[in-house]
């Protein structure tokens, strides 16, 4: 899973995408970030498994991004793009964030 705020400065914050998977729109404040999964049994989660972005995480709450039921042998890779898109009236700023990804062993 995947938790944290979208990219911000001082008090302007991109928004985040949501949890329905949207094309990029160039002009559009977005932030958002898709997954995939090669090789082992894994799988990247819905909505972040096509070809378009999500982002419904938070500061104080997650959103799983992938998933695996094989234990200790899996050999999945997985990829993570990002998207931000900013409109004409965004601020100009360093914009940062910090995602905190969590994997969970199930025994």
């Amino acid at each position: 899973s995947v938790r944290g705020s979208t990219l911000s400065t001082g008090t302007t914050t991109i928004a985040a995408i949501g949890a329905v998977a949207t094309t990029s729109l160039i002009g559009t404040e977005q932030f958002g970030l898709k997954v995939s999964a090669s090789g082992g049994s894994g799988t990247a989660t819905s909505p972040y498994n096509s070809s378009f972005f999500a982002y419904s995480a938070n500061a104080s709450s997650s959103s799983q991004v992938a998933s695996a039921s094989v234990g200790d042998s899996a050999t999945t890779t997985y990829a993570i793009r990002y998207l931000t898109n900013i409109a004409g009236t965004t601020n100009s700023g360093t914009y940062t964030s910090n995602l905190v990804y969590v994997a969970t062993a199930n025994f």
